[in-house]
């Protein structure tokens, strides 16, 4: 399949978003569905900086700035990528970022990692990226944050965790308010891990994992982000990669995905069936057939 360019559609469900926003804690897999709408952009977007095609890159938003941030993914020629770009939503215009000449570190080149927007108060108004898979084809397992207000990457002080892996589902809820904790400064945020593939075992992964992030991010302390993980026991989740999924509260849905049957043979088997695991109390659904259509700012 030939890759021409890198089409930009926007997907609108306003009449739904902000209620929902407010009461984001439960899922209903009878909600009637609102009218919907696929935007296309491409013909709008300005600028000489445009990312170039790509697939299973890491993609936020920052609402105060306006600004979409992608980074990373897996170019046409099938090598990860390394660069960031950042779409203004209200001028559509591509730039790539000017961070201070004292901060120009950038993470590894990589694609599948797990990403999310991490917003706390002043202390931090980032983008997060959690391993993924690396030029080399290695999988990756550390994280990094880059600064929204001074556009710059800083990695996360974080201690070991989980195996390096690529192709895990998670990310955070932008709805769920950080938590203040007393034995860690400033507010604190929680994003997921589940599944994935490490390269090296015959068959994916199944374990899920919480990380917090805490400390402050500015072009002052550029070094102090931190991060600490957590190994969840969520019921019998099937070990699953290139899952499609994503955070509800502390709830992480999943569906489809991949599996690895032995050490030789790759064989993709897409999963029909819905997983609905619950953090607070360790829960595993499964819902066959049914489609979750849920929405928060």
């Amino acid at each position: 399949m030939a890759w021409k360019s890198f089409p930009l559609f926007l997907f609108t469900t306003w009449s739904l978003l902000t209620d929902l926003a407010a009461n984001a804690q439960t899922i209903s897999i009878d909600t009637p569905v609102p009218p919907l709408q696929w935007i296309n952009l491409s013909g709008l977007l300005q600028g000489s900086s445009s990312p170039p095609p790509l697939k299973d890159a890491a993609i936020g938003y920052d609402e105060s700035s306006r600004l979409l941030i992608i980074f990373g993914g897996e170019s046409a020629s099938g090598l990860a990528q390394s660069q960031t770009f950042l779409l203004n939503l209200d001028t559509l215009s591509w730039s790539v970022p000017r961070p201070p000449n004292n901060l120009q570190r950038i993470p590894a080149a990589r694609s599948a990692a797990i990403y999310g927007t991490d917003l706390a108060a002043s202390n931090r108004q980032g983008f997060v990226v959690a391993g993924g898979k690396a030029s080399d084809g290695n999988s990756l397992t550390d994280v990094w944050e880059y600064d929204f207000i001074n556009q710059f990457w800083s990695e996360v002080n974080v201690l070991p965790g989980p195996l390096p892996r690529w192709g895990a589902a998670g990310g955070i809820d932008l709805a769920t308010n950080p938590i203040q904790d007393r034995s860690v400064p400033g507010p604190n945020n929680t994003f997921y891990l589940a599944g994935g593939f490490d390269g090296i075992r015959p068959s994916s992964l199944s374990d899920v994992w919480r990380l917090n992030i805490s400390g402050t991010l500015s072009s002052n302390l550029p070094s102090d982000t931190n991060g600490s993980w957590d190994h969840l026991t969520i019921g019998n989740l099937p070990s699953k990669f290139n899952v499609s999924g994503t955070v509800v509260g502390h709830q992480v849905v999943l569906t489809g995905g991949c599996s690895l049957l032995s050490e030789t043979v790759f064989v993709q088997l897409p999963g029909q069936d819905l997983f609905l695991f619950e953090i607070p109390t360790a829960s595993l659904q499964i819902l066959r057939h049914k489609f979750i259509f849920y929405w928060a700012l």
